[in-house]
């Protein structure tokens, strides 16, 4: 059964735009079917005539004109030319918007290599949406940069129920790995033209080359003790390399996911409109440039005049340009004063969202940056001072579940176990009703709330408590698992594995293995498909499992579980030998007992 239908119109093009625009509708229909078969969402694709010549013959714009009305999102896509009716579409869909906010409008313009490729009636129509709508239209030179735009928007429209990450240079959706021939990430503008990420991959290209020629080498045992050694650093830096690289690219996409949210949001300003364009063109610092901390100040302060409303405008307006400037110094690699910076930014635009009760979202990033750089008090004292005014301003209760999450992991961390307890229960209590009211949209959540508690209760030794919670969580996640295997299976395989443990301290040795072994299958399963990430788990699974049947006498069975780790720990020892000597030697240091 679908819980969510999603209304996509996409406007009229002319005839230079066909071959992208097929692609597009081709697009759009295979995510459709990926995830009303994972997720119960539904897209409708409501087309209007190819050609924007068809419209103007038939005369059905009045049609079509309803259409983009009732719509979620209206999509306009120009290169060259604008026909009569596709500017008519794009005016009436923003208007539209602005009177009752929605259809939520995406209007780009492929790049051409100079302003003279561009028809009047183009150029006339972009000077209208920045100077008469004040609407942000995009720019693209490859077609996946639309592609990308798009499954943002469509996972801010289902409410960010839409799991879309980046990982290891490749879109995920819903656990699914978009292929490159439905989009290729290397080809979206601000990927491709973003020189610090580029040149990252020019390294690892050529750290590639030498670090297989020599692993051949070092396989089969050709190489000295000084190559040896000599291999063993390359792999090292040929690992950080691809982690930073990952990173980069993860920090990349969320400037585009946070760019499409100001774009659907119908209110960029000019420096974000600027700032969107340089970054898009790899840019970074003249993105800062635009971005001037104190320009932006002395803009804030002379307009912040008039009605309280106009102030709260005003002031949203400064913290979403702060934020913007934050989001592109997160990508910035080998930029000294990043933290410092970013600190500075997070410390203007948290003392006025506090202070007019607005963009609470900034609050929160701002708590858990300070805690993944361990400022940890730092980090409560901002949560502490969000949850207050969350207490006077009631707002959504997803974001109170999400901050009493955050709010128990800060407390853990300083040893305020009563407090931790308090707050993670706080985050299951709201997630629990939101699960029962949400058509099973928040369902996820409320089995990471289980999870975290269930965690919380086992350092703390409530063993009987924890596992309670593991058990809901472990409940939740296979009824998800049987819709989605991809996107769930990975948590309930460490659910299984967390209450083996549970079950094994509690000597019920027959439960124990049974998680221990359903852990494992799934594990398995995982490493068949993706053996480069999941081959560290697999092994730690099974050496697990070794110790734990070594602990009852079967020592056979132990055996067989150390030996299928150390198979994949010499593997992962070949690729990478320094970090994983530590983990073969223990390996066959568990092994050694079995050898008479």
């Amino acid at each position: 059964m679908v819980k969510k239908s999603i209304t996509i119109f996409l406007g009229p093009s002319l005839i230079d735009f066909q071959s992208e625009r097929k692609t597009i509708e081709l697009f759009i229909r295979r995510m459709s079917a990926l995830l009303k078969d994972r997720c119960r969402i539904e897209f409708e694709l409501l087309i209007c005539d190819a050609s924007d010549d068809a419209v103007y013959l038939s005369r059905k714009q009045d049609g079509y004109n309803e259409q983009l009305r009732s719509s979620d999102l209206s999509l306009f896509i120009f290169f060259t030319r604008t026909g009569q009716f596709a500017v008519e579409g794009s005016e009436k869909a923003i208007g539209a918007f602005r009177k009752c906010g929605k259809p939520k409008v995406y209007i780009s313009f492929k790049e051409t290599t100079g302003e003279e490729g561009f028809n009047q009636s183009t150029l006339e129509f972009r000077k209208l949406l920045e100077k008469k709508y004040e609407y942000y239209s995009d720019r693209f030179s490859d077609i996946e940069t639309v592609k990308l735009r798009i499954l943002q928007a469509l996972k801010i429209l289902s409410g960010d129920h839409i799991n879309l990450i980046v990982t290891s240079g490749k879109i995920w959706i819903e656990g699914i790995e978009i292929g490159e021939d439905d989009l290729s990430l290397n080809k979206v503008d601000e990927f491709f033209n973003h020189a610090p990420l580029q040149s990252l991959k020019m390294k690892l290209e050529k750290i590639n080359l030498k670090y297989y020629a020599e692993k051949a080498k070092y396989t089969v045992g050709k190489l000295d003790v000084q190559a040896e050694e000599m291999y063993e650093q390359l792999a090292v830096d040929r690992q950080s390399l691809i982690d930073e690289i990952n990173e980069l690219e993860k920090l990349i996409f969320e400037v585009t996911l946070s760019m499409s949210r100001g774009i659907l949001s119908g209110d960029v300003t000019v420096r974000q409109s600027k700032a969107y364009s340089l970054f898009e063109r790899g840019d970074c610092y003249g993105c800062l440039r635009i971005l001037d901390p104190k320009e932006i100040d002395d803009d804030y302060e002379k307009r912040k005049q008039g009605e309280e409303e106009e102030i709260k405008t005003l002031s949203s307006r400064y913290i979403r340009e702060y934020r913007t400037r934050i989001d592109i110094l997160g990508t910035m690699v080998g930029y000294i004063a990043c933290f410092d910076d970013i600190t500075d930014c997070y410390e203007k635009i948290t003392k006025v969202a506090l202070r007019e009760s607005i963009e609470f979202d900034a609050v929160y990033e701002y708590a858990v940056y300070l805690l993944k750089h361990n400022k940890v008090q730092k980090s409560i004292q901002i949560a502490e001072k969000l949850e207050k005014t969350y207490d006077l301003e009631n707002p959504l209760q997803k974001d109170r579940a999400t901050l009493f999450d955050l709010l128990g992991t800060l407390y853990c961390k300083q040893g305020l176990a009563d407090k931790a307890e308090k707050s993670y229960l706080k985050s299951r209590e709201i997630r629990e009703y939101l699960a029962k009211n949400g058509h099973g949209f928040y369902e996820g959540d409320l089995a990471l709330s289980c999870k975290n508690l269930g965690t919380h209760y086992y350092k703390q030794t409530q063993f009987e408590e924890s596992i309670r919670c593991f058990l809901q969580a472990m409940e939740i996640r296979e009824r998800l698992s049987q819709l989605n295997p991809d996107l769930h299976e990975e948590d309930l395989a460490t659910i299984y594995g967390n209450l083996g443990v549970l079950y094994d301290d509690q000597g019920q040795l027959e439960i124990a293995e049974q998680y221990y072994l359903q852990s494992k299958k799934i594990i398995e399963q995982l490493f068949r498909q993706n053996p480069d990430r999941f081959g560290e788990d697999l092994a730690a699974t099974c050496d697990i499992l070794g110790l734990f049947y070594d602990d009852q006498g079967q020592f056979n069975k132990a055996k067989a579980c150390h030996l299928q780790s150390k198979e994949i720990y010499e593997r992962l020892y070949q690729a990478n030998p320094k970090k994983y000597e530590a983990y073969l030697g223990i390996t066959n240091f568990l092994l050694s007992k079995f050898e008479n």
